[in-house]
């Protein structure tokens, strides 16, 4: 049974509406269930993709190419590429970085619309990206300083975009995975750029005869590096989920797209490297095809990778976290089924023989309800009903009482899978 008490208005000061539950069942437990689940209102497609999230491409492609195309010009080639078709490129590079902040900035102000141009460019999102702006063109016009400098743009993008600066993401740790992440990235999509819009002469062919396999090498081992630190990540950004709720979050979904997409590029990377050691004038076309169509996956794989910025981890997370799953000597194992906001059943297995439980679910401002959970056996207590009310993390406490009146206490974090966030 729930009951709720809404207290008169008195001196016209609002007081909060009183909800309490009281629990019960008579001989045997019976879950209740959900008649009508109607039709799922849930999108395939990716309901958070929009013009900020273009933004964040636009930088994430700008930036990375820039500077994986100093690398490799610098430390494949070895040669300063500063002919007149590279720094076209290049402008036209650095101008797609310039509007993706642009577009960045302006929907930030329109999010903040009660802050001030001079509050607004004291925050980091807004002065971070001024700050990349001027090194990105300080390389532009220094050639000798220029991997530096854009190296430099490069790794400010942990400190304002994604998930890694959060401390409940692990944030230095991190940042610091999250930006070798995007070098290893940067040298992978850069290079393919740089070989693609090299010049198709008869000695700079001769010359790729010499830098694809250096190329190659550096090419896996980006790779490698891109699947370990795209692992850690997932790992620290959602440490516990189910298949189901991983797939039905846009943040997982995205992730689901990137892993595919990375598995491509493994396959065709596998046939490039074999098609280099046996590489030959007439295997160059077989080659740069094959760059081309990397590039194209890269340039998917960043659109997606941006997509993980606009959308939250936690809505792929599900799971019980104990503060403290063994009290006393006594352990207790918890089960939600299904761990998802509505209709639940929670079930409460205890080492000892327990005489009753009080179980308290809450999450801020004010909710708070109490339970009695039904007995099944001396070690078993049920509850059912409408326990996991909305997406986010709920603060459960546990409360058994043993056969000699000693009460126990235990304490977990519930996370909730669903995309509108509460208490995080």
């Amino acid at each position: 049974m729930t009951w709720y008490a809404h207290p008169k208005n008195l001196d016209n000061k609002l007081q909060l509406e009183t909800i309490d539950v009281f629990y019960f069942a008579v001989d045997e437990f019976t879950p209740i269930q959900q008649q009508e689940k109607g039709v799922s209102t849930k999108s395939f497609w990716f309901e958070s993709m929009g013009l900020k999230q273009i933004g964040y491409w636009f930088v994430f492609i700008g930036v990375s190419i820039l500077f994986g195309s100093a690398f490799f010009n610098s430390m494949i080639l070895r040669e300063c590429i500063n002919s007149k078709k590279w720094r076209y490129y290049s402008f036209i590079l650095l101008l797609l970085v310039l509007i993706g902040i642009f577009i960045i900035f302006v929907l930030q102000k329109g999010e903040l619309e009660n802050l001030s141009l001079s509050q607004l460019l004291s925050l980091k999102y807004v002065w971070i990206p001024v700050l990349q702006i001027f090194l990105l063109v300080l390389g532009f016009v220094f050639s000798k300083v220029r991997l530096l400098l854009y190296g430099f743009a490069l790794f400010l993008l942990p400190f304002f975009t994604g998930h890694a600066a959060y401390p409940r993401y692990g944030g230095y740790l991190s940042m610091l995975v999250y930006g070798l992440h995007l070098v290893a990235a940067s040298i992978w999509i850069g290079g393919l750029f740089s070989i693609l819009t090299l010049p198709r002469k008869s000695e700079f062919k001769e010359k790729l005869k010499e830098i694809l396999p250096s190329f190659s090498k550096w090419a896996l081992m980006s790779l490698i590096i891109i699947v370990c630190t795209g692992l850690y990540m997932t790992n620290q950004y959602v440490p516990s989920f189910s298949t189901e709720s991983f797939v039905q979050s846009e943040w997982g979904k995205a992730v689901v797209v990137k892993i595919i997409a990375t598995i491509f590029i493994l396959i065709i990377g596998f046939f490039q490297r074999r098609t280099i050691k046996r590489f030959i004038t007439k295997g160059i076309n077989t080659i740069i095809t094959r760059a081309k169509i990397e590039l194209v996956y890269a340039v998917f794989i960043v659109l997606f990778a941006s997509l993980l910025l606009v959308s939250s981890p936690g809505a792929a997370e599900q799971g019980v976290y104990p503060t403290s799953m063994e009290k006393e000597g006594v352990k207790l194992d918890i089960d939600f089924t299904p761990l998802y906001p509505g209709l639940n059943v929670l079930t409460m297995d205890f080492e000892e023989k327990v005489k009753n439980v009080e179980v308290t679910l809450s999450m801020p401002p004010n909710y708070k309800v109490n339970y009695n959970a039904f007995k099944v056996d001396d070690r078993t207590f049920k509850i059912t009903g409408n326990l996991l009310h909305a997406a986010g993390t709920m603060e459960m406490e546990v409360k058994a009482k043993k056969e000699d009146g000693e009460e126990i206490e235990y304490i977990f974090r519930i996370v909730i899978p669903g995309e509108m966030r509460f208490n995080e």
